[in-house]
């Protein structure tokens, strides 16, 4: 996903949060990528009912309540855009797109390529979902990309933007349209906290796997 990034100047995400895509675009080598990322509205109470659902029926998280699950996948949404926020400079423009009914799968449109992450086949039998990647000249590509602009144009969907030029200032009124909550300097501070260590993770992952060998 990195490798087809690295080529995109556009991207889409349908998904639940963005720590992930903020790490990958910390990494971009320019800076003119156009990124839509569309994810669940905090504001709305049933919008992260699906993944916390799944995310309950995963041994790893049994232990969990339903609400605990709930409140740790907002805070994650949350890191997710104080990362995005972090990377603004990476971008050409950062648009996010907040729906009442998001995906349970997960779904990246990149240039020349359409990733589907599979959170809704719960008879997987591993613990992380399967993903499969799609051409760019795939049936799954076209659809997939023509409902993301399908999402863009309903009146139903808020959409904000997070520019190069967004203070710190302005964003911390801005997450407080976007979710609903306050950011205060101490939840700004954690926010910030747990997606960069998110995002140290996900490089040293990247830098590890080994280069591959031309045949």
């Amino acid at each position: 996903m990195t490798e087809d990034l690295h080529v995109s100047s556009t991207y889409w995400y349908r998904g639940i949060h963005t720590k992930f895509c903020a790490a990958r675009f910390s990494m971009l080598r320019s800076s003119n990528l156009q990124a839509h990322l569309i994810l669940p509205d905090p504001t709305v109470p049933h919008s992260l009912d699906a993944r916390s659902e799944y995310r309950v029926a995963q041994t790893s998280d049994s232990h969990l309540t339903l609400q605990e699950i709930r409140e740790s996948t907002l805070r994650s949404i949350w890191a997710g855009l104080v990362g995005l926020f972090l990377v603004r400079n990476k971008c050409g423009s950062i648009e996010v797109l907040l729906v009442s009914a998001p995906s349970l799968d997960r779904f990246e449109i990149f240039q020349n390529s359409a990733w589907v992450t599979l959170f809704s086949d719960m008879d997987q039998g591993t613990r992380f979902p399967r993903a499969m990647r799609f051409p760019h000249e795939s049936l799954i590509y076209r659809m997939q990309e023509a409902e993301c602009l399908a999402i863009r144009r309903s009146p139903t969907t808020r959409r904000f933007e997070i520019s190069r030029t967004t203070t710190e200032e302005e964003f911390v009124s801005l997450f407080s349209t976007l979710t609903g909550q306050d950011l205060t300097p101490q939840l700004l501070a954690e926010l910030k906290a747990n997606y960069e260590g998110t995002a140290d993770r996900f490089r040293s992952s990247i830098r590890l796997r080994p280069t591959r060998r031309a045949r």
